[in-house]
Parts: C-alpha cells; structure tokens; sequence
C-alpha cells in the first residue's frame, strides 16, 4: 500500500455505526480507497506486472449470483449479500499488503498517480452522472444547471464532473466556502450559497431552475427541498446515507404535483462499476488538464499511518485525509 483515503464511511464504522467482520473473525481491517504497487503477480495473471501502480475497486458479488452480479454490474446486486472491502464481511486495504484478482485492479497511469486515491470516491460520482444520463434518455434532453448539496469530497467531486459536462453549477451547503473548499470552487467556476443564510428554493430561484440535482450533504431534508426546485423533466440523485431517524414535514400533495406534472424524478445510487472507475481516470486528467492543481487541492490532510486515529477524527474544513504507508518492501 502506499496511501489510503478516509471518508464518512471509514468514521461511521469506527464509531460502530456501521461495518462487518469477515466470517468468524471479530476484527475488520478497514480503509476502501487506496493505492498500492503491486510486488507480486500470480504465474497466470495477465495485464498486470510487479510495479504496476493500482487502485483496487470495493464491492465483490453476492454468493449467490444473482443476475445482476453474474454480469458484473455488483452495483446493482438484488440480494444484498455482497461484500465490500473494508466495509462488509472483507477486509480493507489499510495493511502493508494484501491480496486481489486483477478483475478488481484498476491500473493508474503516472501522471495522476498523485491523485488517484480519489477514483474511488470519484467512481461513485462518475455512476451518478452515468444513471442521470441513462435515465434522461427517456426524451430529448439538454441540461444546463446543476445543483450540488454538500461540500465534501463527493459533493466537490460531483461538481468537478458536472463542470466538465459544460454545466453550469450551483453548490449549496452549510456555512461560508472557505479554505481548499472555497479555492476548488473558484477555480471551477461554480456558485455557491449558505444554507444558513437563504432557503434552497431561493438560491435555486435566483440560480435558475436545476435539470439535475446532487445531494451529497447526509441530511435528508434537502433531497425533498432539491426535489420540489427541478426544471420540468429534471431528476435528483441522492447519494449520502442518512442514519438517524429526522423526521420533517413534506408537503406532500404540491411535491405529488409537482413531480408528476413535471415528469421530474428522485432515485438512489450507491457504490460504482469498474467502468466508472475508468471514466474517472480520463476525467481526472482532463479536469487536470483544464483546472491545473484543482485535484490535488481536495487532499487538505496527509498524515503518516501512525496517526490513524487524527485521520479518524472530524476536522472542521477536511475535505480528504489521506494516510501514507511506510514503505518497507520492495
């Protein structure tokens, strides 16, 4: 291994919120976005060499194989009883080695091996964009404005994507965009608003009615509120997972209205394919390419592995914390 991400999920299992050992084991190694060198290669393996640079992908086919699975899109197992590498019932990547097929290997090229532990969550965004897509083709349609809710990795990352589809951009979360925050979205060319001082439908209203919408923010509200701004046949994507059990008022006969009349429409999506992966290595070049350093900016903390638990710990302005591996073997 030579670095590991952190994210919510990683924090939510270290507070015991969430997160499975592997069969009979009480102990799960944790740590699902990664990258590693690769020191050795099975006889039989083919595409991959010793010193291969790798991103490994995190979820893995339930026994059973279903028919989702049996066709490699694990993303949409039906039974549920996937397995996910440093999450569910496998453990994770934040070890001195560890072992994997080449089907779950992503190669990284040179030139974005810096800022390749972000693919992963990075993929999640890419499906994100992906299913809109797919799912619009159901008419003739020709985004212009997205709306983002949340500033974290995922909801930056989103907006990076979103930017790069030649969308304008509005991100909408809690408190002034400061530090590394505040600098990507400058150099995106994106807006922003504080929930704090204007309501989602006010900042949509002046942005303009969004064709697309992200939330990214955990906090369930404001994927109805993002719900009931859409542009006649637009589409919100969630993709945080709320814990807890909020309860708010929905007024639920206008939202009804609204969506039907407007053929506009809500859906979830979790985890990525390694197709996503891939897209998001071409994409990471190009946002590169067109926003120099913009990438590297979301890496706001780089800590050795013996700081784990720092890593662990909220931190007001984080956007990604990276660990580094000491590198021991060749």
């Amino acid at each position: 291994m030579l670095r590991i991400g952190v994210d919510g999920t990683d924090r939510e299992i270290d507070r015991a919120e969430y997160g499975d050992a592997p069969a009979g084991e009480k102990q799960l190694i944790i740590g699902h976005e990664a990258i590693g060198r690769v020191v050795e290669t099975g006889s039989r393996v083919d595409g991959i060499r010793r010193g291969d640079v790798v991103v490994g992908t995190v979820r893995r086919p339930c026994p059973e194989v279903c028919p989702n699975c049996d066709k490699g899109e694990y993303d949409f197992c039906l039974t549920g009883n996937y397995k996910e590498r440093g999450i569910k019932q496998l453990h994770g990547y934040m070890a001195e080695l560890y072992a994997e097929r080449p089907l779950f290997l992503i190669p990284i090229p040179k030139d974005l091996q810096d800022v390749a532990v972000l693919l992963e969550p990075l993929s999640v965004v890419e499906k994100a964009h992906r299913q809109i897509r797919k799912i619009q083709e159901r008419m003739a349609w020709r985004p212009k404005r997205a709306l983002i809710t949340g500033t974290g990795s995922i909801g930056l990352l989103a907006a990076v994507i979103a930017r790069l589809q030649g969308l304008d951009v509005l991100l909408y979360s809690r408190g002034s965009a400061r530090g590394a925050e505040g600098e990507i979205i400058e150099q995106l060319g994106a807006g922003y608003v504080d929930s704090t001082r204007r309501t989602l439908a006010d900042a949509a209203g002046e942005f303009g009615a969004p064709d697309l919408a992200i939330e990214a923010t955990g906090y369930s509200p404001f994927a109805w509120e993002a719900a009931g701004v859409l542009r006649t046949n637009g589409v919100v994507c969630l993709l945080s997972v709320t814990g807890g059990d909020r309860k708010t008022e929905i007024p639920v006969d206008q939202l009804n209205k609204f969506l039907v009349l407007g053929n506009r429409l809500v859906f979830g999506s979790v985890n990525s394919h390694r197709r996503d992966f891939e897209q998001g290595l071409t994409d990471l070049r190009a946002s590169q390419a067109r926003w120099p350093g913009v990438m590297a900016r979301f890496i706001t903390r780089r800590l050795p592995l013996e700081q784990f638990r720092d890593a662990l710990d909220d931190l007001e302005g984080d956007i990604k914390t990276v660990l580094e591996i000491p590198q021991t073997r060749s």
